[in-house]
């Protein structure tokens, strides 16, 4: 009989040994509404931290441009151990994760990484359009203009676009929005091309069916004066 108890005991406590912590289950999980979204807009991010003790706590973070992580809102753990979180992201690509720090005797955890995409619509007015003929044979001119632009920060450089004979769209330079919200531009073209402003989306061109602002000009055979026969005005989507 004893040795049954010694065997017994021995078997108990193998067990004991062998048996996993505690927090080994401990896990932070997060889903997002949405992936992208127009900027304004409110995203939420729900979840659970699996196994964590009643009254801890959780963070949701977003990540800055230069790495490191800013608290956006925490919320305290009940019964249920879920959470949630609704904010309203800053235009561009916002990387968000929860984090479940260390407390209550338990290890910290981090969820996996939320990226969500925030679009925008940049508004733009196209002034002034002056064209000076440089070469009456050819049909060369030099063209100045100006415009205003909303919601675009200074710095942030438009792409200044010609079109081929084919209907391409060409790369002809850049310029920069100034930190009134303004631009102005001179550049060499021909009479009768048309030209186009197009706000980059992470830098890359928008494409044809979204371009912003393009005039075409023919040169008057009988006065040489240049003459605006078409102008239409559009808008692009563009994230930054």
């Amino acid at each position: 009989m004893a040795s049954s108890v010694l065997v017994l005991a021995g078997v108990l406590a193998g067990l004991v040994l062998v048996s996993p912590p505690a927090h080994a289950a401990l896990s932070v999980t997060i889903y997002a509404s949405a992936s992208t979204v127009p900027e304004g807009s409110t995203v939420t991010f729900t979840g659970r931290a699996i196994d964590a003790r009643l009254g801890s706590v959780v963070r949701l973070q977003r990540q800055r441009t230069d790495g490191s992580w800013v608290v956006v809102a925490s919320r305290k753990l009940v019964d249920t151990r879920r959470y949630r979180f609704s904010t309203t992201p800053p235009r561009g690509y916002q990387k968000y994760r929860v984090v479940k720090p260390a407390q209550l005797g338990q290890p910290g955890r981090v969820s996996a990484t939320k990226t969500i995409k925030v679009t925008w619509r940049p508004a733009f007015t196209l002034g002034t359009v002056k064209h000076q003929v440089v070469d009456y044979s050819t049909g060369a001119v030099t063209t100045t203009t100006n415009g205003k632009t909303t919601r675009l920060s200074a710095g942030f450089e438009l792409r200044r676009e010609l079109q081929r004979s084919d209907g391409t769209w060409a790369l002809h330079g850049r310029v920069r929005v100034a930190s009134d919200q303004t631009w102005r531009d001179r550049f060499s073209s021909r009479h009768g091309q048309r030209f186009r402003y197009v706000a980059p989306a992470y830098g890359v061109s928008a494409r044809q069916g979204e371009q912003l602002v393009r005039r075409r000009w023919a040169l008057d055979a009988h006065d040489h004066r240049l003459r605006r026969t078409r102008s239409s005005h559009r808008r692009c989507v563009a994230a930054r």
